[in-house]
């Protein structure tokens, strides 16, 4: 089987005053758009004139500045919310903020077109069964179905595990259905495409406990609105991914049948809850697809987990969770761009990293 290594880029570390965590990342084309998160524990980062802010970065020229929202509406700078990209445009959905830092009910979509010289927020007009206001949830998109997915995440009293699904050209809300329990927040989800179908795949995240020890990586045919468990191969030599939430989950293809990237992610719960900081992991792990064998024993789903190394002598992140990270599709080459985190001495980082996997 064909061996991987992580190999890590530290593009730059941000301006001063966005070392942060629990932001968002969206990338399109070559630039990275990152905004709302926190610096300090439960406070957003940017407030007044800065509400709605968005650093921009060029990924190939490791150059970044800072665009203030133009135009009339601004939405409130939040925690905890989730952004993905369709058609060129980013959306962003939920959040907590506020004084008493609760789930916003001015929750979303909201949206802006992805340019370098202008950010000029827009509110998404919408029908049919929203959503509930939540943070900590995931979000992703499919660009065949022309569909933006909601998906778990903290409510103002436990977690949920429901779906929704929005489209943009519709404007309208549906309610799907919902993954296996428990319900969580902080997990990872994203969209890959196998044998000319689009599917979600979930793994980990946090129940009150870190999820993952069973190694289940469940996975949503959007076609037909069902969800599926199965348990990935282990890697020979290394196992499984670790229990772990607020980690990086992201569609990458490659080589040897490789489909996705599970990376980093908080290990344990710090005992302070959100005022501090727990332990972490460092690793990298790439998720492989084989169309399974017919009437053999399909537990895993043709599914199989890689560890990627990182080669001696050369720089990596060290381990951190509540980061921001998105794909970055570098010509033909399918890359990952992270940004920030919670470190283990309760910092928050301002560091942006991009991930290749050989």
């Amino acid at each position: 089987m064909k061996e991987y290594t992580a190999s890590w880029r530290l593009v730059s570390s941000s301006p001063s005053d966005w070392n942060r965590s629990s932001q968002c990342l969206s990338v399109v084309g070559d630039n990275a758009f990152i905004f709302n998160g926190e610096r300090e524990p439960r406070q957003p980062a940017d407030l007044g004139e800065n509400e709605s802010r968005v650093l921009i970065v060029d990924l190939k020229k490791n150059q970044s500045s800072v665009s203030l929202a133009s135009g009339g509406f601004k939405p409130e700078s939040r925690v905890g919310a989730a952004s993905a990209v369709l058609n060129d445009k980013v959306y962003m959905w939920g959040g907590r903020g506020g004084k008493e830092m609760t789930a916003l009910e001015s929750s979303g979509p909201f949206s802006f077109v992805a340019s370098p010289e202008r950010i000029s927020w827009e509110k998404e007009e919408k029908e049919g069964e929203k959503p509930c206001e939540k943070s900590y949830h995931v979000m992703t998109s499919s660009e065949m179905h022309s569909l933006l997915f909601i998906h778990a995440g903290c409510l103002a009293q436990g977690r949920t595990s429901n779906l929704h699904s929005f489209s943009p050209s519709e404007n309208r809300w549906r309610s799907l259905a919902d993954a296996p329990e428990p319900g969580r927040g902080g997990t990872g989800l994203t969209t890959v495409k196998l044998n000319d179908k689009e599917f979600l795949l979930r793994w980990g995240g946090f129940a009150g406990y870190e999820l993952g020890a069973d190694n289940h990586l469940d996975v949503y045919d959007i076609a037909s609105n069902e969800w599926k468990t199965y348990v990935p191969k282990a890697d020979e030599l290394n196992g499984t991914p670790g229990p772990r939430s607020v980690h990086g989950f992201v569609s990458a293809k490659g080589d040897g049948g490789q489909i996705a990237v599970l990376f980093y992610g908080e290990r344990d719960a710090s005992s302070l809850g959100h005022a501090g900081a727990g332990t972490f992991w460092d690793d990298v792990w790439v998720l492989l697809f084989e169309e399974p064998v017919k009437d053999s024993d399909n537990s895993s789903g043709g599914f199989s987990w890689k560890k990627a190394n990182v080669r001696s002598g050369e720089s990596f992140p060290s381990e951190r969770g509540w980061f921001a990270c998105s794909s970055w599709k570098e010509g033909s080459q399918e890359k990952i761009v992270m940004h920030g985190g919670l470190l283990p001495s309760n910092d928050r980082s301002s560091e942006l990293w991009v991930l290749e996997i050989q």
